[in-house]
């Protein structure tokens, strides 16, 4: 039994990087939404992830400028980025929000745990990956965490969960699974994971700039110190998920990174209770486990397999 190659150890945590992203921005959203409509955060969000991935692009001392680097992208690169900004972005983001309208966040939790899954299933059958018995068992066990974790919450919900609500966020993770099967069609080394992170964001500040201008009377002048400061957060963490998972998913196959994604609400979990103080109970912390125990069976290899 051997520990996977360093280098894609090093993807696996950029992986985890991205994940942890997710969990700061879903946690800095909801202490945000008390002062801001949800839209009008979702803009400003994008438009701090593009502006602040211009000086991390020029810190990383990327030997090629952005405009020879924007030259040497097809009008085929053009089209996978560009529909990686729409499915991770507007189109997941505003199927969410319309579903959770619907439903109890609890149960799109139980949904959103299939995410792996589904990521599983278009990997195979997009990009022809095989599905072997160790892939399968540990997307089973990294679900069956989830399920736990998420059933955790349903304590004491009220009956008459509505359908429709449920059916919309399962369809919000299409366009999600989609943005991780685009990132692994992409394969362009002369531009760098900064900048496609940057046009990804770019491109969702731009299709949102209406949102913005409609709700421009939400000024975020009345915000505190301290709300200003998890906004920037929020937009810089939504900025590097897109960075670190370009980094991560090029140097693993798909369905090894649809493992990853299984860590995003566990992620959530421990910072919502180190940041707003929701405790981590026992079912909580069981199905962490198991979580992580999937991660970790996969990122070893027995006998050569």
């Amino acid at each position: 039994m051997r520990l996977l190659e360093l280098s894609t150890i090093r993807a696996g945590g950029f992986l985890l990087l991205a994940q942890i992203m997710t969990g700061v921005n879903i946690v800095g959203s909801k202490y945000l939404l008390a002062s801001l409509p949800i839209l009008f955060l979702l803009s400003i969000r994008f438009s701090v992830g593009a502006v602040s991935l211009i000086p991390i692009f020029y810190l990383s001392n990327h030997k090629d400028p952005i405009l020879q680097q924007l030259k040497s992208l097809s009008s085929k690169e053009w089209k996978l980025i560009s529909a990686q900004a729409l499915c991770a972005g507007i189109i997941f983001n505003l199927l969410m929000l319309w579903g959770l309208r619907k439903t109890e966040a609890s149960v799109a939790g139980i949904i959103t745990s299939s995410l792996p899954a589904i990521i599983l299933v278009l990997s195979c059958l997009l990009l022809h990956e095989k599905l072997t018995l160790k892939k399968l068992a540990c997307i089973a066990l990294a679900t069956l965490g989830l399920l736990v974790i998420s059933s955790a919450r349903l304590e004491g919900l009220p009956n008459g969960n509505s359908i429709i609500g449920d059916l919309i966020i399962l369809l919000a993770l299409l366009p999600e699974a989609m943005y991780y099967i685009l990132n692994k069609l992409y394969q362009n080394d002369k531009v760098s994971a900064t900048l496609v992170a940057a046009i990804i964001n770019l491109i969702n500040a731009v299709l949102m700039l209406p949102i913005m201008l409609i709700f421009m009377r939400a000024s975020i002048s009345h915000l505190s110190n301290i709300q200003l400061l998890v906004l920037l957060l929020v937009g810089l963490s939504s900025a590097l998920f897109y960075l670190f998972w370009g980094l991560g998913s090029a140097k693993i196959e798909g369905v090894t990174a649809s493992l990853a994604t299984a860590l995003m609400p566990v992620c959530t979990v421990i910072i919502a209770a180190l940041t707003l103080g929701e405790m981590i109970n026992l079912t909580q912390f069981i199905g962490m486990l198991l979580v992580i125990s999937s991660i970790v069976a996969y990122g070893y290899r027995i006998n050569g397999t």
